[in-house]
């Protein structure tokens, strides 16, 4: 029998299963219910459960339909790997050809997809994930074929980087912000699904997926069950040991920064390197500067430190919160409190 992925098994069917994000899920309802849903664009740092709420929502709408209603761009696979990617993705295999540049095809696919009539429904959806990776050529066509299409077709962003999208797209939508989902409701789902799937926390199992894994449900999900691999009964090992290999680029900079003995292997050592870890954070990673500051406190709160220590790097957070709350360029304030924090460090 064929191994199903665990965050396929438990993604929402519905709205209704979607666990947190309740004003967003509450407004969708409400257009749905009036069929007048727009333009969307979904914005959230990675894995906060954009694209199963996206998902959720289209088997709402379609439900026995969705396959006939629903198209589906990864941006990122479609123009960060190119032609290489269209070779082998099926669904734009009949429009792939040597001689065509990678924009030239994107255009012909929404082209033939936007203006089809939908199936059993008021409109289509295509859905474009990871949109931070359009090109801005894309994006300009995009805009355009938007609002030609607007009778056939709903056009769905979702991305960890809204800045990356021009403003003519994101004034055509409705702007949905993700937010962080409650801990307890994380915990509590996770916990469901370790019932259902017969396991048992041991030795601390439980401690540990509260702390490691309570930040973020689809990494949790993927956590629990590379942990169940190791047997039915979880001990807080097998939670740290599977968690390693999906930390994030915040956690493995916060592992460095926070690293006790020498510094001289730190990639903090040379304040060159600051302004691009950074920049990898927030802009790959899609980390809001809260959420550094939030990160940053539960490291320092909860390690073994010098007590003097503590209060100093405690001290840099709460000037730093409160300037990126006053002040603009909040990435500014960030690298700043990584130096700070380096310095602290290295007393």
């Amino acid at each position: 029998m064929k191994s199903i992925l665990w965050a396929e098994k438990y993604r929402p069917r519905s709205l209704d299963e979607v666990v947190g994000h309740e004003e967003v899920v509450e407004k969708l309802k409400y257009l749905i219910k009036r069929g007048n849903l727009p333009h969307l664009f979904i914005s959230g740092q990675p894995a906060s459960g954009k694209t199963s709420l996206v998902l959720a929502m289209a088997e709402d709408l379609y439900g026995d339909f969705l396959e006939e209603n629903l198209t589906i761009f990864n941006a990122s696979d479609f123009f960060d790997l190119g032609k290489a990617y269209l070779e082998k993705e099926k669904k734009f295999l009949r429009f792939y050809d040597k001689k065509k540049t990678v924009i030239s095809v994107f255009k012909e696919v929404v082209k033939k997809y936007a203006p089809m009539p939908p199936l059993n429904a008021d409109f289509k959806i295509i859905f474009i994930d990871n949109a931070e990776s359009l090109r801005y050529d894309a994006q300009q066509a995009l805009r355009r074929m938007m609002e030609r299409y607007s009778e056939t077709c709903r056009f769905v962003f979702a991305t960890s980087q809204p800045s990356k999208i021009i403003l003519p797209i994101r004034s055509r939508c409705l702007n949905l912000s993700l937010k962080n989902v409650d801990k307890k409701k994380i915990e509590r789902r996770l916990l469901e699904i370790a019932e259902r799937e017969d396991l048992k926390f041991v030795d601390e199992g439980k401690t540990a997926m509260t702390y490691y894994l309570s930040d973020n449900l689809e990494i949790g999900i993927k956590v629990l069950q590379m942990a169940s691999l190791k047997g039915r009964e979880i001990d807080a090992e097998a939670i740290k040991e599977s968690f390693e290999g999906f930390k994030s680029y915040l956690d493995i900079y916060l592992d460095d920064l926070f690293k006790k003995g020498s510094r001289k292997s730190s990639i903090f050592e040379d304040p060159k390197n600051i302004k691009s870890v950074v920049e990898r954070i927030t802009i790959e990673g899609g980390y809001r500067g809260d959420e550094i500051l939030e990160k940053m406190w539960k490291r320092i709160s909860e390690m073994d430190w010098d007590e003097k220590k503590r209060a100093k790097m405690i001290l840099c957070l709460g000037e730093t919160d409160y300037t990126t709350r006053k002040g603009k360029y909040e990435y500014i304030h960030i690298e700043d409190l990584f130096s700070k924090i380096f310095a602290v460090m290295d007393q």
